[in-house]
């Protein structure tokens, strides 16, 4: 039944970790969900369903990169929406968001819902930071760092490696330690 499977599409949305917004371009009505809400630290009833919220919140400089993707995608020069951008935290801090949309259109090709997903991604950009940082300090320490697979394969070979064993990085990768020593 209708009802049923209503019931059944809240509790998947309140069990998945992505918010959903569903955006009414004819009406401007914009539904954001309870897992939207608090992916930025607020309950339901503490963020009215508006659309002047996502803009309040969202880093001005994303807002205007949101803006001309959502043009392109009502337009039909794109055919999905995918764009991370940063809003803010009921307690102040930033969120890294990953936005997801489709646009919906109707006979005469004219978009009227778009309707989405938000993520969030903070811990994947922090992870990714660091990933980035251990790559700098590896690739400018002068020690020698080299990386193998559970099979001796040389998976990593810094430049302080190939000062001290002779041997460019690409010379070595993908070959067996043994070879060197």
């Amino acid at each position: 039944s209708q009802i049923e499977s209503e019931e059944r599409f809240s509790l998947a949305m309140e069990f998945a970790n992505d918010g959903l917004f569903d955006w009414n371009l004819e009406t401007n009505d914009i539904y954001y969900s309870p897992v939207w809400k608090r992916l930025l630290g607020y309950e339901d009833h503490e963020l009215p369903n508006d659309f002047s919220v996502w803009e309040k919140l969202t880093d001005p400089m994303d807002v205007k990169r949101s803006w001309e993707m959502q043009r392109e995608l009502i337009n039909k020069r794109r055919d999905r929406f995918e764009i991370e951008f940063k809003m803010k935290h009921k307690k102040g801090h930033w969120v890294d968001i990953l936005s997801r949309a489709n646009a919906i259109f109707n006979k005469e090709n004219k978009a009227v819902r778009i309707v989405g997903t938000h993520a969030d991604i903070t811990e994947k950009k922090k992870a990714e930071e660091h990933l980035k940082k251990s790559k700098l300090i590896i690739e400018s320490t002068s020690d020698a760092i080299i990386s193998t697979d559970v099979n001796g394969v040389i998976t990593s070979w810094n430049p302080g490696a190939e000062k001290l064993y002779g041997h460019q990085s690409r010379e070595v990768l993908g070959r067996s330690i043994a070879l060197i020593y």
